[in-house]
């Protein structure tokens, strides 16, 4: 809804990287929640390659549970991201369930296509 997007604009700050730029890497700390606004990039787990595009977010899984990165991030084009601190973003999750049922769902979704693509190989 507007109100909660209001909400996510009001707790992140809009970033730019250039194209080629590494946003996040495996194995690091996790800091930020980031929703594409603008840009095209990759996520990189292993061999796969995830595309990402305006609309999208990453970085939620390791804000979730307090790990590591679990894949890296590579701008391909010049992006824009909305980046969201990891104690605003689970303020955010603990005052929107909305929000947070969506988040959750998504994840969910990637972990079985994950499932499926390593079931196949």
């Amino acid at each position: 809804s507007r109100r909660h997007l209001g909400k996510v604009a009001a707790l992140g700050r809009a970033k730019r990287y250039p194209a080629r730029t590494s946003i996040v890497t495996a194995g690091t700390n996790a800091d930020a929640f980031y929703v594409i606004l603008d840009g095209k990039a990759t996520v990189r787990a292993g061999n796969r390659r995830i595309p990402l595009t305006t609309g999208d977010y990453f970085g939620e899984m390791a804000l979730l549970d307090g790990g590591v990165r679990s894949a890296s991030v590579v701008a391909d084009t010049e992006m824009l991201v909305m980046a969201i601190p990891r104690r605003g973003f689970l303020k955010l999750l603990e005052s929107e369930p909305k929000i947070a049922i969506s988040i959750m769902g998504a994840l969910a979704h990637r972990v079985r296509a994950m499932q499926a693509t390593s079931a196949s190989v």
